[in-house]
């Protein structure tokens, strides 16, 4: 497999992993998830069939359509399967934070021994 193929394969997954996590969105074919990125339900189909590969261009209309960060549809994100529903209640409290607020936490956890998280 080569470099492209690799990437666009964890472009693919990471899009199924958001399909199955992005509330009211419902079922892999849905039409309602391709509207939410933009796009239309027959080309969701069409890349979930592996018959359109997910390019940079499709890339950075899907991440700005769900407000991701350039690259992340590109990142391995499969450890998100392994959070704990009070672990992604956590992210989701600490995201929602003001930017004074989540520095004054991060300067606690730097403040932690190694290892202790």
């Amino acid at each position: 497999m080569t470099q492209l193929q690799e990437v666009e394969e964890t472009r693919l997954s990471n899009l199924k992993l958001l399909h199955g996590t992005v509330n009211g969105f419902g079922g892999p074919t849905s039409k309602n998830f391709a509207k939410g990125l933009n796009i239309e339900a027959s080309l969701l189909s069409r890349i979930y069939g592996k018959e359109v590969p997910i390019d940079a261009a499709l890339t950075g209309q899907i991440e700005k359509a769900l407000s991701l960060p350039t690259g992340w549809l590109s990142t391995d994100q499969t450890f998100w399967l392994s959070v704990l529903p009070t672990e992604l209640a956590i992210i989701k409290a600490y995201v929602s934070l003001s930017e004074p607020a989540k520095s004054h936490i991060a300067g606690i956890i730097e403040q932690l021994p190694r290892g202790a998280i």
